[in-house]
């Protein structure tokens, strides 16, 4: 997917997939990260979130990761947090309050740049890509994490003939031939029937099931992409 579809949508403010409260399932399921004080949490596609804010005020670093400089500088301007800006290679590191964005592509983003990281939470970063890169994408995630890391995963399903995407309909067999070299997959909850909010809404689509996967990082080195 062209990055600037993305750069567009947040210039234009079209993010229905937004949140202004913090995810529940992430609150719901934040024990069973394993977390201990101080630990650091990979954030990929993070746009705004406040999920990033509340992770820092509970005492788990956020490292966030987005793509748009717009959700970026949004994150910390609206949460009021003064920020440093440093170039990192081809990428902007954005760090205040607590909370460290990494500003460009997420697969420019390198294990010693986020690391120490003792977990991650993907509410909406692989249902935001478009089947070619899922792999590649669960490929480079166990590259930044280290053995013993755990994932908690969101994602939804949907009839694929209502709307185009994204945000994408993952099904539970890709979730798990995706991920199957690097983590232990395991299912913690699908809900189903639940009525889309509203930018989904609009785009014509009346229903979804959202799955939520705890996944655990195994010991299999991943080669470098050039490898």
């Amino acid at each position: 997917m062209d990055p600037e579809f993305w750069e567009q949508r947040w210039r234009d403010g079209r993010i229905g997939f937004h949140r202004d409260t913090v995810n529940p399932r992430l609150e719901q399921y934040l024990p069973r990260l394993g977390l201990a004080a101080g630990d650091r949490v990979l954030v990929p596609l993070c746009g705004k979130s406040r999920d990033l804010v509340w992770l820092a005020h509970g005492g788990h670093p956020p490292v966030g990761v987005e793509l748009s400089r717009v959700a970026v500088e949004s994150l910390f301007t609206e949460g009021g947090i003064a920020a440093e800006v440093a170039p990192v290679g081809p990428l902007e590191c954005w760090h205040g309050g607590g909370i460290e964005v990494y500003c460009g592509d997420y697969f420019a983003v390198q294990p010693e740049q986020v690391r120490p990281v003792a977990a991650a939470w993907d509410r909406a970063a692989l249902i935001a890509l478009p089947p070619a890169l899922r792999a590649a994408y669960a490929r480079h995630t166990a590259r930044l994490l280290p053995p013993g890391a755990r994932v908690l995963l969101i994602t939804i399903t949907y009839a694929d003939a209502e709307i185009a995407g994204p945000p994408f309909s993952v099904p539970a067999t890709e979730v798990a031939s995706i991920h199957a070299p690097w983590f232990h997959v395991a299912a913690l909850e699908a809900a189903r029937g639940i009525d889309p909010p509203g930018d989904l809404a609009r785009q014509g689509l009346t229903a979804i099931e959202e799955s939520v996967w705890l996944l655990e990082r195994n010991d299999t080195a991943v080669p470098d992409a050039t490898d």
